[in-house]
């Protein structure tokens, strides 16, 4: 069976589709810029993945956040291949889990958080019982907060994710690439009263905006077709 194609376009969900479909034995190549990673099938079944960095599910749920690259398919011999998931462990609820973290990743990114944004608990809690809003401390950055944890991404992604939607901690200093937005601390508190979140509010805050010009746009012709038409009736003087 001849398959290959961009990541972009055939997304990792759609193919292991595929490889079910078509009860594939052999290895799926795909390749990221530098990086390697093969998916390991036997009747169209994941028994091993394994990227640079990690094996097994660890690696599988890693590739999800894969947006670009390329893959191909090839036929090989299985017999030395060890296997890393059980065929015991439900492949589907791995893929759930897959999915969340792309979730996750897409929401976060459209808030504009990255690993430089720097957030804090809006409760303090002594020896917190979620480890991440243990180590978000007001101070330092997403980036060193995590090293501390020594979490991955697809692990890190949908617990930020989840305290986020809860609206259990807020951004102190949101980072985008044009560098840390500054705002006077009487604009942050006027923010978050509309959301404790300061980079959504200022998300709703333009899409209000864009509204208001739009009607002010439409209320200007309508205005302007009022006048013409007061302006076209017949003088009876």
């Amino acid at each position: 069976m001849q398959l290959s194609g961009e990541l972009s376009k055939v997304n990792l969900p759609n193919l292991v589709q595929l490889a079910r479909n078509g009860e594939l034995n052999g290895k799926i190549c795909l390749t990221r810029g530098v990086h390697t990673a093969f998916i390991y099938v036997e009747k169209g079944r994941i028994f091993h993945v394994e990227t640079d960095t990690a094996e097994g599910r660890q690696a599988f749920l890693e590739l999800f956040l894969w947006e670009d690259g390329t893959f191909s398919y090839v036929e090989c011999p299985l017999k030395h291949v060890p296997m890393t998931i059980s065929p015991d462990e439900s492949l589907d609820k791995i893929m759930r889990e897959g999915m969340a973290c792309v979730e996750a990743k897409e929401y976060l990114s459209a808030l504009g958080i990255s690993k430089n944004t720097i957030l804090k608990p809006l409760i303090y809690q002594d020896g917190a019982d979620n480890q991440l809003l243990a180590v978000l401390d007001g101070k330092r950055n997403l980036a060193k907060a995590i090293d501390e944890l020594g979490w991955v991404e697809h692990e890190w992604m949908p617990a930020l994710h989840a305290v986020l939607k809860e609206q259990q901690i807020v951004i102190v200093e949101p980072v985008y690439e044009s560098g840390p937005l500054k705002l006077p601390d009487w604009v942050i508190s006027r923010l978050q009263q509309d959301n404790p979140d300061v980079s959504q509010a200022i998300i709703d805050l333009v899409i209000w905006s864009d509204r208001i010009k739009c009607w002010l746009y439409q209320a200007d012709a309508d205005l302007e077709r009022v006048i013409g038409a007061i302006e076209s009736v017949p003088d009876k003087k």
